[in-house]
Parts: structure tokens; sequence; C-alpha cells
């Protein structure tokens, strides 16, 4: 299936690579049930059907496939081809965060930013979208940064968000001063040094 996607050796050609993928998801094989769920997402090879691709992604989650299972996180967030369900989504996604996948890693430090799904907690967010900026996810560095520069909806002048910044820099080595809510020249300092790093 993989050769006739990638057209290694052979034509290019991806409906035989569907073809196979089929043939060996439907005999267990976890890779061939996510890249199946992959090509129904997209409709590429196949006739895009969420439901179908939900349906892949699901049988590849449960024998432990990480990618699976932030897809499968991703279906139920935007409920496609599921009923949405954050709560699910956000199980989801710490299984796949743990297990490194920085796609996860990011959407779960979000849901725990916004309070989808998981009680919001700003220290967890931080905690996750760190993970994920430090495998350079874009998106988690954006956010990361917003949140260290006070701009936009993230950290506010509230001095509660404050402090939960300076805990978080603080578990990841950063010189933050006491954690008093109050932005001095450490904890300015602390959030120049973490930008740097992750530009």
């Amino acid at each position: 299936g993989q050769m006739y996607r990638r057209g290694q050796g052979i034509p290019k050609d991806i409906v035989s690579a569907s073809r196979w993928y089929l043939l060996a998801a439907t005999q267990g094989h976890k890779h061939a049930q996510y890249s199946l769920g992959v090509m129904y997402l997209s409709g590429d090879g196949v006739a895009q059907d969420d439901a179908a691709s939900a349906k892949w992604f699901g049988l590849a989650a449960k024998q432990g496939q990480t990618s699976a299972k932030s897809s499968l996180g991703w279906m139920y967030s935007e409920g496609r081809g599921v009923r949405k369900n954050h709560k699910v989504a956000a199980e989801w996604f710490l299984q796949a965060a743990k297990e490194g996948n920085k796609t996860a890693q990011y959407s779960l430090g979000k849901m725990y930013y916004d309070g989808v799904g998981v009680a919001r907690d700003k220290e967890k967010a931080f905690e996750w979208l760190n993970r994920s900026a430090r495998q350079n996810y874009s998106l988690a560095q954006q956010m990361i940064e917003k949140m260290s520069q006070n701009k936009g909806p993230a950290i506010a002048t509230n001095k509660d968000r404050i402090k939960h910044v300076q805990i978080a820099l603080s578990k990841l080595g950063y010189g933050v001063g006491a954690a008093d809510g109050v932005i001095g020249k450490l904890t300015r300092s602390a959030i120049r040094d973490f930008q740097t790093k992750h530009e």
C-alpha cells in the first residue's frame, strides 16, 4: 500500500494503495488502519467519508497507534464522523501527548487553556504547549509567545494568571524570582530567555 501511495519501485497509484491498505487494515494492521483513516478523511484514493475515517482511526488508536489517537481526538473535538465530545477528545489527546505527539500536546494544552473538555488549568496548558513547542510545533510556539508577552486572549494582567506562568517557567528551570503574580525584572528576563530558546 505504501509503495503504491508513494510510487516507490512502482507507478504511484492511490486507488491501488487504498485497496492494499484495506486488505491489511481488515487483518488488524494498525498502521494500515491509520493510513486508511487519513485517506478517508481527505478523500485521497477513496470517497471522502468522515465516519469511515473515524472508524479506522479508532481501530488503530485502540491498538496503540499514536498518530491515530491524536487524529481521533481531533475527530471528537470537531464532531467529524463522530458525535462531538470534548471530554473524549481530551482523553485521546492525553494518550497521544504522553507518547510525544506534538500535535496532541498542542491540542491538549489549548484545551487546558480554554477549559474545554477539561478543567481550566493554565499550568498544565503551559506544560503541554511547551512540550509541543520544544518539538518545533509552530502553533504551540505562537501560543506560548502570546501567553508570555501578554498579547491577545492569553495572559492578562491578572495576578493569578501571571503567577501560573511564573510557576510553570520555574518548573522548567527558569529563574523568575518569587511567584508573586508581578512581572518584575526576573520574570521578564525568564520570558525573554524562554522565547529566545524556542525561536
